[in-house]
């Protein structure tokens, strides 16, 4: 009887599991992993410089691509945040100057794919408005891709 104890208190410890991270959605690493096959097509045939009356044949390509990681970035921050999750943060330290939003911190893809369309959208801008050389291509592309890189990782961070 005495042994039965234990290994009960062991299989309902195992058994019982808290979630720090928001859900893996593997729709939305998809449809990450599909927009950036578009953006990234959109810098190659950008490679070279994009001149501003290549932009009227290149517009639905700038709002294809922005509106579909827009939406991937609203279905990210319509995730439900573990409530615990949060407390975690203010727990260990971590709030204020380390994570000043408890929330963006346990998801930040919401935040990363913003800061990703900040990036499309200037480029989009600079297109419409007078053209984008090679060198600036080349400094969005960089840009682009330290954020996909990012949503991606923490995408796939959370498939256990």
């Amino acid at each position: 009887m005495t042994r039965a104890l234990p290994v009960s208190a062991l299989v309902c410890l195992t058994a019982c599991t808290v979630a720090f991270s928001p859900g893996y959605d593997p729709g939305l690493v998809e449809g990450l992993d599909e927009a950036n096959v578009a953006a990234l097509t959109l810098f190659s045939t950008m490679s070279q410089g994009a001149p501003q009356d290549s932009y009227t044949g290149q517009r639905q390509s700038y709002d294809e691509i922005i509106g579909r990681f827009d939406a991937l970035r609203v279905r990210a921050g319509a995730r439900d945040t573990p409530a615990v999750a949060p407390r975690m943060v203010s727990r260990f330290g971590l709030d204020g100057e380390v994570c000043a939003d408890p929330d963006a911190c346990i998801n930040p893809t919401p935040q990363i794919l913003a800061t990703l369309l900040t990036g499309l959208r200037r480029m989009q801008g600079q297109h419409r408005s007078g053209g984008v050389p090679a060198d600036q291509v080349a400094i969005y592309k960089s840009g682009y891709e330290v954020s996909i890189t990012q949503a991606l990782a923490v995408e796939r961070a959370f498939e256990r």
